[in-house]
């Protein structure tokens, strides 16, 4: 009979759609095929029903059908796997598969991981937090009083509203088809039947939709797993499969005690807000619920960590519930928090800045595409964009409320050449803006797993961090604890840089390469001797191939004073004996103490300059190993130093650059870099030959930096040498370093200027073409 309704509705809503153009398109087609389908748990259409069997007026049925309609035409986000990918043959789960292959290969492990001891839960003022004192508290209170006094009616018509005897899917498709629906700024068609709320010319309408899924429970075997049940949606806004840019609230439901369900519907909500992130870079948090049978737990997720309201009761109260519902549908977008910083003016992507030096107000248009983002859930959550004109990069990352921050030692270097400019910088959102201080309101964290599994918390990582309280955690069972201290202080702030460079990884030339490396090396020294800062964090993306001004003749420029270390910072005793950096190029002695407990009588690790020396190092072995490779033959690469277990980690590395260095530089060099052999020699005496540390921070550094320099300097200038013969012809045949130079700068021209071979070419156009492709096409 509801597919019969439901299809002589989509035929009499057609014919009046094809006669006036301007009347909106409903589409029931939607819910017919949800009846169709097997699967379906129909209890959401209860309300429908009973509408029909008391004869409600045909306004009322009419609108009850749109009203569903709406829930369920925005359900288009398939099945998350977040306990695993099934491969058996009769319930393959290939959809979820395609649709979140960026997820994970066990996204369990991963949210233990990252939520494992940053959980926060029964947080005393969550709730006055997030839901009183806003400008809509009011209007869900009265929406409260509403339902209240409806269900107490005694009216024998009234729908009986009964959480536990409905089920949660029908009880909120029939509470939204009641109360909110009249909150539309299209209202229903008018009813005797709708419930009365006392309106207020003030009243917001809604500004979220509510998407509830009709096959939760009905799904045949592992296809169940990770079927998102309830989320909001932006409203009036189109939504498409797999798009999770308009999701603004998610939620678990669960018609089973809290007890057995609440860890599993807790990781299958981090694993929706980790989407949610992704696809929405710049997002500050996500609100969401896990509702049980007779109680309901509030979340709200950030970069920082999980937070939650504890267990409140709805068995004989549903006050929260129906508040926490209305309050979603009604916050704005900094509420809910989303970005507010980009805005769109005719299709545009715009941003406004105060610049730093002069306070001049200025706009810039950005790439809407962010150049870098993360996967990770709990991280600094860095994004990066481009501005169209690209002279700006402009950066979003959360930074730990402790020591100097980035914008004040980007601002400390300013003069300094060959380190990156610092435009403009502004706090966009800190985690002050929830609790001032967290452990005052006595809240408890939550283990979300055993302390064996706790080791390697960081084994897969990209970076290092946050190793003091790793260490505390491994002594934690899964379970609750007191929380002791709070390590969750960050701030969302923006930074626009100039200038804007290419990554590293896009040299054309070895020559190239190592002149970008050594000027990046110029810069650490200055930073390092006249700022007293040391970098700390030395990459293949911390180094960005720049165009030399008459300013700054840098060709290699370092960004990214994330977790750089100054030396005069009053909380340096703290802040120096924290390993930081990224996995693949830390210092041994670096990874060393990030995974090695400390016991009192132990010499501290302490941050050096020559730990990021020995970065740069692996900068350049990871260059001369990995770039500049014929696609052809088989890829070479150093990732046994940062996918494994960080002890194998650790152990790959130490075995690389010392006992089978000369097998290293012989057989997995790229044939490209074939004259960086020495230099490669000369720099790892340097690193590991000395056998001596410094013991003071101004110790031996001029020596270290000045013969480094030096090393690259010859071999820049051997290369340079070779190609100042070939141009003027002197020597007769190929040298090695033009046969290791020449076919990947070859590569780039062919791409970029259609120069079809050097080969073919007579020898003074074959000596233009190189002065063309070393000095003019490079730098």
């Amino acid at each position: 009979a509801l597919t019969g309704l439901f299809h002589n509705l989509e035929e009499y809503s057609g014919g009046f759609c094809r006669k006036d153009e301007k009347l909106p398109f409903i589409p029931f087609y939607i819910v017919t095929r949800y009846l169709l389908d097997e699967r379906t748990d129909l209890s959401i259409f209860n309300h429908l029903v009973y509408s029909i069997e008391q004869d409600f007026e045909d306004t009322f049925i009419f609108q009850t059908c749109i009203n569903l309609v709406g829930t369920l035409s925005c359900n288009l986000l398939p099945p998350v796997p977040f306990q695993h990918v099934p491969s058996s043959p009769n319930h393959s789960s290939n959809l979820a598969a395609q649709c979140y292959q960026h997820l994970p290969e066990d996204p369990t492990k991963q949210i233990e991981k990252e939520l494992g001891r940053k959980s926060y839960i029964k947080i005393s003022v969550f709730w006055r937090t997030f839901f009183e004192g806003k400008a809509w508290s009011g209007q869900t209170m009265r929406i409260w009083k509403g339902y209240r006094n409806y269900k107490n009616d005694t009216n024998p018509e009234n729908f009986r509203f009964n959480l536990a005897e409905q089920g949660v899917w029908d009880w909120i498709a029939s509470f939204n088809n009641l109360f909110l629906s009249q909150l539309l700024e299209s209202p229903s068609l008018p009813s005797e039947h709708f419930p009365t709320i006392i309106r207020k010319e003030t009243d917001l309408p809604l500004r979220g939709q509510i998407c509830l899924s009709t096959t939760v429970g009905r799904w045949k075997g592992d296809e169940a797993q990770g079927q998102l049940d309830f989320h909001i949606k932006a409203m009036g806004k189109p939504f498409q499969l797999d798009n999770w840019s308009q999701v603004r609230v998610v939620a678990g439901l669960s018609e089973k005690p809290s007890r057995s369900r609440r860890k599993v519907r807790f990781i299958q909500l981090a694993t929706y807000v980790r989407q949610i992130f992704y696809a929405q870079p710049l997002r500050r948090f996500v609100h969401g619920f896990c509702l049980f049978d007779k109680e309901i737990e509030f979340w709200m997720i950030d970069r920082t960590g999980a937070y939650s309201s504890g267990y409140i009761s709805i068995e004989n109260d549903e006050q929260a519930l129906v508040r926490a519902i209305s309050s979603y549908l009604l916050m704005s977008d900094k509420e809910l928090g989303l970005d507010t910083t980009i805005r769109q003016v005719d299709g545009r992507s715009m941003i406004k800045i105060v610049e730093d030096e002069s306070g001049e107000t200025k706009e810039i248009e950005i790439d809407p595409k962010p150049l870098i983002k993360t996967r990770r859930l709990v991280s600094r959550g860095t994004t990066c964009y481009r501005s169209l004109d690209d002279k700006y990069l402009v950066k979003y990352s959360w930074h730990e409320d402790i020591g100097e921050s980035e914008a004040d030692l980007l601002k400390e270097a300013l003069p300094l050449k060959g380190v990156v400019n610092l435009v403009a910088s502004d706090i966009i959102h800190s985690y002050t803006d929830h609790w001032e201080n967290l452990k005052a309101l006595s809240p408890s964290r939550w283990h979300l797993r055993p302390k064996k599994q706790l080791l390697n918390d960081s084994d897969t990582s990209d970076t290092f961090h946050d190793t003091e309280e790793r260490e505390k955690y491994q002594f934690a069972e899964e379970g609750e604890s007191i929380v002791f201290s709070v390590d969750n202080a960050y701030i969302l702030r923006r930074f626009v840089l100039s200038p804007y460079g290419r990554p590293l990884q896009s040299c054309t030339s070895v020559l190239q390469f190592l002149i970008v490396l050594r000027d990046a090396i110029l810069a650490h020294k200055s930073l390092f001797i006249e700022k007293q800062i040391i970098h700390s964090d030395i990459s293949d993306s911390n180094i960005i191939i720049v165009t030399p001004t008459e300013d700054d003749r840098s060709r290699g420029m370092l960004i990214d004073l994330d977790h750089s270390l100054a030396l005069y910072d009053s909380d340096l005793p703290y802040l120096i004996r924290r390993p930081v950096g990224t996995i693949k190029f830390m210092a041994l002695g670096a990874l060393h103490a990030a995974t090695t407990p400390r016991y009192r009588g132990h010499e501290p690790f302490k941050r050096s300059y020559d730990d990021d020396l020995e970065s740069f190092f692996y900068v350049f072995l990871t260059g001369c190993v990995e770039y500049g490779r014929d696609p052809d033959l088989p890829r070479m690469d150093l990732e046994s130093w940062c996918n494994n277990k960080i002890d194998e980690n650790i152990e790959n590395k130490r075995i690389d650059v010392n006992e089978n260095f000369k097998d290293l530089i012989n057989k997995r060099f790229s044939s490209s870099f074939v004259d960086t052999i020495e230099l490669a020699k000369e720099l790892q005496e340097l690193v590991f030959g000395m056998n001596r540390k410094p013991i003071e921070y101004l110790h031996y550094h001029d020596f270290l930096y000045n013969e480094t320099i030096k090393a690259f300097n010859k071999t820049i200038g051997q290369i340079e040498g070779e190609i100042h013969s070939k141009l003027h012809g002197s020597a007769p045949g190929k040298s090695r370093t033009e046969r290791g130079l020449i076919r990947p700068l070859l590569a780039c021209d062919k791409m970029c200027q259609g120069f079809h071979g050097l080969e073919a070419t007579t020898p003074s156009s074959r000596n233009m073409e190189l002065f063309k492709v070393y000095f003019v096409d490079q730098f």
